[in-house]
């Protein structure tokens, strides 16, 4: 009998694998960012088919066997797809945001940190204004490179990792070009 884990997760992309499946790459609270497949899911009755749209935040359950994990029932907890291709730029800095963590973050790899800066990122992306959009993609890479290590522990930055993201965008305004030197670096020495 196969155990049932039950997870939140953001789904940050998906692709077929079949006529009728697909495989989503999650970024889950507990289990890192996994790869995980759901049989039936491109079928017009698949259940659970509109609740693993790409961006949106999702309650999963999941087994694993030989070494896959496969999506047994998703219900959506936040979805901003629709909301998101409203607003010009919201989709493009979303996808920049999959695909870094997609190459930055080992798979099953629990980090906490970045789940909780990535589902922030998520959940404030809608309520804000485009012209804010650039300094919200400046915080949450600097988030998520700190926490996996990468992203430099200077003093000036210490209020940056704290709190509301949304609280400290004006002063990453003040500090935009460090960051952002700061950002290129650590990702030249990630080497990814």
């Amino acid at each position: 009998m196969y155990r049932i884990y039950n997870t939140e997760a953001v789904v940050l992309s998906g692709s077929p694998t079949s006529e009728g499946s697909r495989t989503f790459s999650l970024l889950t609270e507990d289990f890192g960012l996994i790869q995980a497949h759901a049989e039936g899911v491109r079928k017009s009755a698949s259940k659970f088919r509109h609740a693993l749209q790409t961006f949106s935040l999702v309650s999963v359950s999941l087994v694993r066997g030989r070494g896959k994990f496969r999506i047994i029932h998703a219900n959506t907890t936040s979805s901003y797809r629709e909301i998101m291709k409203s607003v010009p730029g919201a989709l493009s800095l979303c996808g920049r945001i999959s695909w870094l963590l997609r190459r930055m973050i080992p798979e099953e790899e629990k980090n906490r940190a970045v789940y909780l800066s990535v589902k922030e990122f998520f959940l404030l992306l809608p309520k804000m204004q485009e012209e804010q959009f650039p300094l919200l993609e400046i915080a949450a890479v600097m988030r998520i490179l700190s926490a996996l290590g990468y992203f430099p522990a200077r003093s000036e930055y210490h209020t940056l990792f704290e709190g509301d993201i949304s609280l400290v965008l004006p002063r990453i305004k003040d500090l935009r070009k460090n960051i952002i030197a700061d950002i290129n670096t650590a990702l030249v020495d990630s080497h990814l």
